[in-house]
């Protein structure tokens, strides 16, 4: 087994300073900053001055309060032709703009947070506008601003994907950044990571990625791998519990707590602009999770309850028997197999919400058997048939929306 890096993750890029950068007016290397005693960038501002990097962990001029605001102006000459990757690591409010683009829009963000979009291709020699605007009234941390970069780096790339090539199977780990205090920005994972499964997946059809995220989020690639794995941030025990999934000691028998979608223009906030920075209101209603994207006709990537295993699970003869007296519980029944050869896999099922003339079977915490025992999931051993009974409570009828695709390339949990 081998280890080799293809990208520098999503860690904060070294700072971006020295000969590339010029202001909009002066002489030096750096950016034109101009500092606003307002926490909006507003009224007369205290001072200019050319700063050769944005690097800061205090308030960065004399005078300024501890609510400040600042925009820094220049261009960018770049030193080779290629894809540049970019970070803002701050606390506070953010944007940052390159080649006229918005790159990085964060309204808020009270503790230091990193955002790393998507590279920008550059052509050498040829300067484009940079911009940067801050404001640090949203910190609860003080002032916290440092913009980093990455030069083209594709030997980095390229020693990867030599190594995935000659692998009987490459593992690919990607990763999000989230943490309190600040909202997502969009779906995508940060910074080059999609251009690293991508080229692995190119030259070596086993690969499979292992997402390390709290959230869904955009998978492109979906159809170009062997498997997808969600770990969902599993803490100290990643490696080894990782490992089992990956060498068959445990089958995969999670399922997905959340509808997972097709794009960023799905669900009721589909806009990072739909966010309020002061009041967020939830005008959807009782459509939540699943129930929009029932409601509203979309078709997730895969729904509410998903997940794959190295076996198949087969239910069929589904009843209902309606209560003799009113209060008494729905029974439900149905028969279960496992018709794989894997010698062990678990299936989770619950009927949470039946009433009489409607049947349904979605995923869900049941109130009684072993996972209200705190119990794990039954393996079922190969081959083996079981008849199921289960007791319910009377509750309105919610239906998830979409299937559960089989081809192979879905998400294992």
């Amino acid at each position: 087994m081998s280890y080799t890096p293809g990208t520098l993750g999503t860690a904060p890029l070294p700072v971006l300073s020295g000969d590339p950068l010029a202001p909009t007016t002066g002489g030096g290397h750096g950016l034109l900053g101009t500092y606003y005693p307002t926490p909006d960038l507003t009224g007369a501002p205290l001072t200019s001055r050319v700063d050769a990097a944005l690097d800061f962990s205090s308030v960065p001029v004399a005078g300024l309060p501890a609510v400040w605001s600042g925009r820094w102006t220049g261009t960018l000459t770049p030193p080779a032709t290629g894809d540049y990757r970019f970070s803002v690591n701050a606390a506070g409010a953010f944007r940052l703009w390159v080649a006229d683009r918005l790159v990085v829009d964060n309204r808020y963000a009270d503790f230091p947070t990193t955002a790393q979009p998507a590279p920008v291709h550059l052509t050498t020699g040829r300067p484009v506008d940079i911009r940067v605007e801050y404001s640090s009234a949203e910190s609860i941390t003080g002032t916290n601003l440092h913009v980093g970069w990455q030069r083209p780096d594709p030997a980095m790339l390229s020693r990867a994907v030599t190594a995935a090539r000659t692998a009987d199977v490459a593992v690919v780990f990607v990763n999000d950044t989230t943490g309190e205090g600040s909202d997502r920005t969009g779906l995508a994972l940060p910074g080059d990571q999609d251009s690293l499964v991508r080229a692995v997946a190119a030259v070596n059809p086993r690969t499979v990625v292992v997402l390390n995220t709290g959230n869904p989020v955009l998978i492109p690639w979906l159809h170009d791998v062997a498997a997808v794995i969600e770990s969902w941030y599993p803490g100290q025990e990643f490696g080894n519990a990782i490992a089992a999934l990956l060498f068959g000691d445990v089958n995969p028998s999670g399922r997905l707590p959340v509808t997972w979608p097709a794009s960023e223009r799905q669900g009721p906030a589909s806009r990072y602009e739909d966010l309020g920075l002061d009041t967020e209101r939830y005008d959807e209603g009782i459509l939540v999770g699943y129930r929009w994207f029932d409601a509203t006709g979309q078709q997730p990537l895969f729904p509410f309850g998903h997940g794959l295993s190295y076996t198949t699970f087969r239910h069929s003869d589904l009843h209902l028997t309606r209560p003799r007296r009113p209060g008494d519980r729905h029974g439900t029944g149905h028969q279960h197999r496992r018709p794989g050869r894997v010698r062990r896999g678990a299936a989770l099922r619950r009927c949470p919400a039946c009433r009489p003339g409607t049947a349904q079977a979605t995923q869900g915490v049941p109130e009684s058997g072993p996972a209200a025992r705190s119990e794990h999931p039954r393996q079922l051993p190969p081959r083996r048939k079981r008849a199921r009974r289960r007791e319910q409570r009377p509750a309105p009828m919610d239906r998830p929306s979409g299937h559960l695709p089989g081809d192979g390339r879905g998400v294992l949990t």
